[in-house]
C-alpha cells in the first residue's frame, strides 16, 4: 500500500513539473496576475507615471489590451507604464481605483487572461476648517463660578476624508484682549469654558477669536478662525451708593415738627447694579427728632428741637435683598433764635484755572461776612475729589495737579460754620487748556518702498494731539527738493525721476502744534526706490563727476586769479619802491653842474681827453671803490648848465663830444680829501661832498647821489689852484703838470677852484 502511494505521488510530481515548466506569458513577472499601486498621492499632477504593470511576455508574444478603457489611468503596452490622466479626489469619490488589462498570448489554443490593477491613494490635505459663520454671540452672568459653560456652538467642519486624520480639527483660543477670561480644556472640542470671574461694571462685552486647525498626515496644516462675543448679564453683586459720604442741614431751634429740612446736597442713593434695584432709606436718629421718607429720602422735624448739632446715620436698602446696603452721615445743627448766622458773600463763587498752575496756589478766596474771629470759623469742602482745599481764612487751594485732557471741571460745596450756625456755598473751577503735550506720531520709525515716478504717493505721517482743538502741521526736514508733503501728512514724490539719483533717501517729517509755544515730535522717514538701471546709473555717476570736477576746476581758477592780483600788486608796489630809491639815490648831495664852469680850450693833441658820451644802463649802479655812477650831466638828456657856447666860436660842440681830460677831487666833512680818495693805479674817480648838502646853495649835486663821473684813464693833477685867466684862457696853454702816480694828496681847508678842461 505505501509502495503504490509513493508511486501515485511521484507521478503527480512529474506531471505538474512539466506544467510548471512552461510558463504563462500573461502573468506578471512576480507570476501574480493582479498589480497593487500603493501610496499615490491625492495631489499627484496630470501625466505622471504612477507605476508599472511588467507582463512576462513581450509584445511579439502576447496582445494586451486596457479592457474597459479607466476614466483616470491609461496603460501602455509597450512601455507597460500606468499614467494619471485625470485628478484624484478622495473627498468626494474613493480612495481605491480599480481596471484591468486583457492579455492574449499569440500562442495556438492560449486563452484570453486578464490582469487587475488596484490604485491605492492617499488623502491630500487641501481643505481647510471651516466654521459654519464668522461671528458667534452668546451671553454669561457676571456672577457664574469659574469653569462654567460660556459657549460650544462654534464648530468647525474639514473636507477631508473622514477618519484619514487630515479631517481632525483641533480648537483653540487666539491670545488677545480677552482670551485669559476663557478657555477651552479639550482641543478636539470647541466648548468654551469661564476661566477668570467676571464684572459686568468692568466689561460689558468681550471678544474672544477661535483657531481650528487640523494636522494632517500629508500636506500643510490649514486653519479657520471665527469671533465669539460674549455678552456679560448684570448680576445683583454690588451695593446700593449714596451720593455723598455727608450730608449737613441748619434749622432753627423753633422749627415746628412736620417741617421738611433742607439737607446739603439732597439725600439719595442709588443701585449700583444695572439691574436698578429700587431703594428705601431708613434714620438711626437716637433723639427721636427727626425722620425720614423711605421712597424719596426727605428729612422733616419729628419734635421738640434744642440748639445743639444732631449727628445720625441715614441708610439705603435694596428692597429685594435686605444684604444690600449703604450708609452715611447727616448733620443737622440747630441754632438759637437769636443766633448770629456765618454766611458767604455769594452764594457761588467761580475760577477758571489753567491746567498748568502748580499745586498749593490759592485758587479764589471766599469771603464771609460773619464778625466772629477767624480762629473761630470752621471751613470745610464737601463732596470733593481730594484735588482742593479750603483753609481758616476761606482760601481754597490745590492739592493736586490739573489736566484739561481728564476733567474740564469742578463742582463742590463749601461750608463755614461757627459751632452754633453754618453756612454754605457752591464752588465752579473751570480748567483751561495748556499746550503741555507734544504731538504723538504712530509710527516714528518709517520705511517704505515706492516707485521712480513724480506724484508717486510715498506714505503717510499719522499722528495726533492729546492737547483740545489742537491743529498739527507737517515739515519735511530734509530732500524738500525731491518730496512734498500736505497737510495731511500725505508724502509724494515732487521731483522728475532724473533728480532721483540715490535708491534710498531719509529724511526727519517734524509734526508740530498750533499751541503757545508750539511743541513738535519727529519721525523719521526711509524711502527705497527700485535700483535705478545701469545707463542710468553711469549718467548719474559721470554727472557727479562733472560737478566735482567743476568745483575743483573752478577753486584752482580763484587761486591762481587771486594769485595774479598778487603778483600785480607786488609789481605795481616794486616799480613804485624802486623808483622812490632811484630818487632818493639821485637827490643832491655835492656840487652839481652849476658849481662848474665849462669852457673851450685849444689843448695839444698829446693831451689825454675823456669821453662823456656814457652808454651804460643808468639806472644799475657799481659798487666798486665805494663810488655810485653818476649820469653824465652833460648829455643829450640833461641840461648843459655849466658849458657855455661862445659865440660862433669853431670850436663849439655839441655836448655829447665834450672831453674831460681830468678829473674831480672829492672833499670830505672836513673839505680835505678823506676816505674817498683817488685810486690813482687804477684811474678812479669820486664825486665830491660839502658839508652844507641841505642848505639850498646852488653849489649843490646836479643828480644827488654819491656819484663819480667814470672816465678812462686820468692823470692826478697838482694840488695847486688853476683858474681860468682875465681873458679867459688858460695862462699857459698844454702847461699843466699832471701828477705823478705816487704823488700824495694835501688837505686843504678852503675850497679850491676847480678848472675843469675840454
Amino acid at each position: 500500500m505505501n509502495a503504490l502511494l509513493h508511486a501515485y505521488t511521484l507521478l503527480f510530481f512529474l506531471l505538474f513539473g512539466c506544467k510548471l515548466g512552461k510558463s504563462d506569458l500573461c502573468a506578471l513577472t512576480d507570476g501574480s496576475y493582479q498589480k497593487f499601486i500603493k501610496n499615490v498621492l491625492e495631489n499627484t499632477g496630470l501625466g505622471s507615471v504612477i507605476g508599472r504593470a511588467d507582463i512576462t511576455g513581450n509584445s511579439s508574444d502576447v496582445t494586451l489590451t486596457q479592457m474597459p478603457p479607466s476614466e483616470f489611468f491609461s496603460y501602455d503596452p509597450i512601455s507597460q507604464n500606468i499614467t494619471l490622466i485625470k485628478e484624484l479626489d478622495t473627498d468626494n469619490g474613493t480612495s481605491t481605483y480599480t481596471f484591468t488589462i486583457q492579455c492574449n498570448s499569440n500562442e495556438n489554443g492560449a486563452r484570453e487572461t486578464t490582469i487587475s490593477v488596484f490604485v491605492l491613494v492617499l488623502d491630500y490635505n487641501d481643505n481647510a476648517p471651516i466654521f459654519a459663520r464668522d461671528t458667534y454671540n452668546c451671553s454669561i452672568s457676571e456672577d457664574k463660578p469659574v469653569g462654567s459653560l460660556v459657549f460650544s456652538g462654534a464648530v468647525a467642519v474639514d473636507k477631508d476624508v473622514q477618519y484619514g486624520g487630515n479631517s481632525q480639527v483641533y480648537y483653540s483660543i487666539i491670545p488677545g484682549t480677552f482670551s485669559s477670561f476663557f478657555k477651552i480644556e479639550l482641543p478636539t472640542q470647541p466648548t468654551i469654558t469661564l476661566n477668570k470671574s467676571l464684572d459686568y461694571e468692568t466689561y460689558h462685552r468681550m471678544v474672544v477669536e477661535i483657531l481650528a486647525e487640523d494636522r494632517p498626515a500629508y500636506g500643510p496644516k490649514l486653519n479657520g478662525t471665527a469671533t465669539v462675543i460674549i455678552h456679560i448679564l448684570d448680576a445683583d453683586d454690588l451695593n446700593p451708593a449714596f451720593s455723598s459720604d455727608q450730608y449737613t442741614a441748619i434749622i432753627r431751634r423753633d422749627t415746628p415738627p412736620g417741617t421738611e429740612v433742607r439737607v446739603v446736597p439732597a439725600i439719595f442713593a442709588a443701585d449700583q447694579d444695572s439691574l436698578n434695584t429700587s431703594i428705601k432709606y431708613s434714620i438711626a436718629d437716637k433723639s427721636n427728632l427727626f425722620e425720614i421718607d423711605e421712597i424719596f429720602g426727605t428729612l422733616k422735624v419729628k419734635g421738640t428741637l434744642t440748639s445743639r448739632e444732631n449727628p445720625m446715620l441715614i441708610k439705603a436698602t435694596q428692597v429685594d435683598n435686605p444684604f444690600r446696603v449703604d450708609t452715611s452721615l447727616l448733620i443737622v445743627t440747630v441754632l438759637e433764635v437769636n443766633a448770629t448766622t456765618p454766611r458767604f458773600l455769594q452764594t457761588s463763587y467761580k475760577a477758571e484755572v489753567q491746567e498748568s498752575v502748580e499745586v498749593g496756589t490759592v485758587l479764589l478766596t471766599a469771603e464771609t461776612g460773619a464778625t466772629d474771629i477767624p480762629a473761630q470759623l470752621q471751613f470745610r469742602i464737601i463732596n470733593d475729589t481730594s484735588i482742593f482745599e479750603i483753609n481758616n481764612r476761606s482760601r481754597i487751594i490745590l492739592r493736586a495737579a490739573l489736566d484739561y485732557e481728564t476733567q474740564t471741571e469742578y463742582n463742590f460745596m463749601i461750608t463755614v460754620t461757627n459751632s452754633v450756625s453754618t453756612s454754605t456755598a457752591t464752588v465752579t473751577i473751570l480748567v483751561t487748556n495748556v499746550n503741555d503735550n507734544n504731538p504723538e506720531i504712530q509710527d516714528s520709525d518709517i520705511s517704505v518702498t515706492t516707485e521712480r515716478r513724480k506724484g508717486a504717493f510715498v506714505t503717510q505721517i499719522k499722528a495726533t494731539d492729546r492737547d483740545v482743538a489742537s491743529n498739527l502741521s507737517f515739515i519735511l526736514g530734509g530732500h524738500e527738493e525731491l518730496f512734498v508733503i500736505n497737510a495731511y501728512g500725505e508724502i509724494y514724490l515732487s521731483a522728475d525721476p532724473s533728480a532721483l539719483i540715490l535708491n534710498t533717501y531719509t529724511f526727519q517729517v517734524l509734526v508740530r502744534d498750533d499751541g503757545r509755544p508750539p511743541r513738535e515730535s519727529a519721525a523719521l522717514v526711509t524711502v527705497k526706490l527700485p535700483n535705478l538701471t545701469e545707463p542710468v546709473s553711469k549718467a548719474s555717476t559721470l554727472q557727479v563727476m562733472d560737478t566735482t570736477l567743476t568745483i575743483i576746476l573752478g577753486s584752482v581758477a580763484g587761486v591762481l586769479l587771486v594769485v595774479v592780483f598778487i603778483l600785480i600788486a607786488y609789481i605795481i608796489w616794486r616799480h613804485k619802491y624802486v623808483k622812490e630809491q632811484l630818487s632818493k639815490a639821485r637827490a643832491p648831495r655835492g656840487h652839481g653842474a652849476r658849481g662848474l664852469t665849462y669852457r673851450q680850450a685849444e689843448l695839444p693833441d698829446d693831451l689825454p681827453k675823456l669821453d662823456l658820451n656814457f652808454s651804460a644802463d643808468l639806472e644799475e649802479t657799481s659798487d666798486i671803490d665805494g663810488t655810485t655812477i653818476q649820469d653824465n650831466p652833460l648829455s643829450d638828456e640833461k641840461i648843459n648848465q655849466g658849458y657855455l657856447q661862445s659865440s660862433g666860436s669853431e670850436m663849439d660842440r655839441d655836448v655829447g663830444e665834450i672831453d674831460i681830460d681830468t678829473a674831480v677831487i672829492p672833499y670830505n666833512d672836513d673839505y680835505g680829501y678823506g676816505p674817498h680818495r683817488l685810486n690813482y693805479p687804477t684811474g678812479g674817480v669820486s664825486s665830491f661832498q660839502t658839508d652844507n648838502e641841505s642848505s639850498g646853495s646852488d653849489i649843490s649835486s646836479h643828480n644827488g647821489s654819491r656819484r663819480g663821473l667814470m672816465g678812462g684813464a686820468a692823470n692826478k693833477i697838482e694840488p695847486s689852484d688853476r683858474h681860468w685867466g682875465s681873458n679867459d684862457s688858460l695862462p699857459v696853454p698844454g702847461s699843466q703838470n699832471l701828477l705823478s702816480p705816487d704823488a700824495s694828496v694835501v688837505p686843504i681847508k678852503e675850497r679850491p677852484a676847480i678848472t675843469v678842461y675840454f
